[in-house]
């Protein structure tokens, strides 16, 4: 079972992604249900990872996968804002692009495994940066329902913050993508 453990909590998040999209409506009283799911599955990804670690199961598989369920949650971030927040749809491509490059690099490059110091701040910044941004969304969301006042402009806001962000993360990884497809001409050649 010990085996088992990060991968069921990390495959968890496929169908909590899914379930957000289906659920999330900001205007009624589901958001509260958005918010527990959101909030279970910020909780799967943290623990996934951490007790493969500790338990010593850690695995380039694992990685794959928690990558893979990490992007199935953003596209479901990233939908349900199109939808309900007017995110613009140049962003919103942006960063569904982003994160199946970002898939891409990690499937195409083992070696990204174990991530390094720099990827991992990369990472953190950029996934952590996307989480709030889609938590004042649901927070804003949910004040707006409980009768607060418009709160558009925290999110243009929010969402500049994650466009910025998002437009440097891709530029960054269309570089690496780069110097790894020279890297492995070079090899060819």
């Amino acid at each position: 079972m010990r085996l088992w453990l990060p991968t069921i909590l990390g495959l968890s998040r496929i169908p909590l992604a899914l379930l957000l999209v289906i659920v999330y409506k900001p205007e009624s009283d589901r958001i509260i249900l958005a918010i527990g799911i959101y909030a279970l599955a910020a909780i799967t990804d943290a623990l996934d990872g951490a007790l493969a670690r500790r338990l010593h199961v850690a695995s380039y598989a694992g990685y794959l996968l928690d990558g893979f369920a990490d992007r199935t949650v953003s596209v479901a971030c990233i939908l349900a804002a199109v939808f309900y927040h007017h995110l613009p749809l140049w962003i919103a491509c942006i960063a569904i692009a982003r994160e199946f490059l970002l898939a891409t690099c990690r499937l195409l490059n083992p070696a990204w495994y174990p991530p390094s110091k720099n990827e991992r701040r990369h990472s953190v910044v950029v996934f952590g940066t996307s989480r709030i941004w889609f938590l004042l969304l649901l927070v804003g969301a949910l004040m707006q329902s409980n009768g607060s006042p418009d709160l558009r402009a925290l999110s243009w806001i929010a969402t500049s913050i994650y466009g910025i962000v998002v437009i440097l993360s891709f530029g960054s990884l269309l570089m690496i993508l780069t110097r790894q497809m020279g890297e492995w001409i070079r090899r060819v050649q």
